[in-house]
Order: C-alpha cells, then sequence, then structure tokens
C-alpha cells in the first residue's frame, strides 16, 4: 500500500510543476519543471512561493522520513515526467489527462514504468519502511 502512496505523491508532484509550468510555453516550460524537481534549492525557493506545491511537498516529507528518501523521489519523479513529455509529445493536455488517470489508478499507470523506474520506486517503499521503524 505505501508504494501506491508514493505513486500518488510522485504524481501529485509532477501535476503541480507540470500544471504550473504550462503557464509559460511548451518544451522549454517542461524542461523548468524537470529542473525545478531535480534542484533542490530552486525547489525551495518555488515551495515558498506556491502553496499548491507547499503542500505537496509537505506530504512528500511525511511519507519518505528523511531528506535523503525525498531528494530520490524528487529525482524519480523528474525521471518520469521526462518520460511523460516524450510519451505524449509535449502535448499538455494529454500530460494533464495521463496524470489525472494515474492518480486514479496508480497500479495501471506503475505498469508502465521502465523496469530501472520499477526498481527504484519499489527501493524508495523499502527505504521508507525502514525509516517508519
Amino acid at each position: 500500500m505505501k508504494i501506491f502512496l508514493l505513486i500518488i505523491t510522485l504524481f501529485s508532484l509532477i501535476q503541480t510543476c507540470q500544471a504550473d509550468s504550462f503557464s509559460s510555453t511548451g518544451r522549454q516550460s517542461s524542461d523548468q519543471a524537470i529542473f525545478l524537481l531535480n534542484n533542490p534549492d530552486l525547489r525551495e525557493q518555488y515551495i515558498r512561493q506556491s502553496a499548491q506545491m507547499h503542500e505537496a511537498d509537505q506530504k512528500l516529507r511525511d511519507l519518505a522520513g528523511s531528506q535523503a528518501t525525498s531528494e530520490n523521489i524528487y529525482s524519480l519523479a523528474a525521471e518520469i515526467f521526462a518520460d511523460l513529455i516524450i510519451r505524449t509529445q509535449g502535448d499538455p493536455d494529454t500530460m494533464l489527462q495521463l496524470l489525472q488517470e494515474a492518480q486514479q489508478n496508480p497500479e495501471a499507470f506503475a505498469y508502465q514504468l521502465t523496469d530501472e523506474q520499477k526498481r527504484r520506486l519499489s527501493e524508495l517503499a523499502k527505504q521508507i519502511q525502514s525509516n517508519r521503524q
């Protein structure tokens, strides 16, 4: 069950960044969202400015249980978002639709992840379990 909570948290973060990033245009804004997910200093500034991102970040931190695990989650979220951009050819409407579907059925979306992403997700779930003990 924790792994599904992690997936939902990942997609909540991606959707938050993605929705905000499309206030500018196209591929550049998608690249900015990925950079934001991967850059702790910039992300921290953004979190202070965006109530939506602050809420998503707090949920992630509560779930992760450690700063290192939180950073690993952000890294995986950025990788999944980059793949999503490729899959949808950068179409924001298609991305939003897929992210909404992922929130409704995270297991089906997780099935579409690469083997490496599934492995990383599984490791994150174990880290979370370990952090809670």
